[in-house]
């Protein structure tokens, strides 16, 4: 079962000696990030769980900021209906945003610009 508008996604391999000298390669944080989001409801996701995912691969949120934007708009045009986030949907919208370490002008920004995409069309 998928959740989000997401599916889950297959981990870049690391080679042998990636793995040998502590390589580890950042695209599968964002990779491991998305799977968490596509198999489990968004407010079932906690903070920890995200943040455990990125320090992984020794980052912080901060380094993972434009990936976890990515997944964010990712999930925005799932919850966007008919031009539109509101109730239920804005709610878990404001938790992933949360839970990704954005603040509310980010997700006010990102918001406005999906909601006007489909207002063009």
């Amino acid at each position: 079962m998928t959740y989000n508008g997401l599916e889950e996604v297959e981990l870049v391999p690391e080679s042998f000696w990636g793995r040998f000298f502590g390589k580890k390669y950042e695209e599968n944080a964002m990779r491991r990030v998305n799977n968490l989001v596509a198999s489990s409801p968004i407010f079932q996701i906690y903070h920890d769980g995200v943040l455990a995912v990125v320090r992984q691969y020794g980052m912080t949120l901060a380094d993972a900021r434009a990936g976890l934007i990515e997944i964010y708009r990712k999930v925005l045009v799932h919850y966007v209906k008919d031009g539109k986030l509101t109730g239920l949907d804005a709610e878990h919208m404001n938790r992933l945003g949360e839970l990704f370490g954005l603040t509310r002008a980010d997700m006010d920004k990102l918001d406005a610009e999906e909601l006007s995409r489909h207002v063009a069309k």
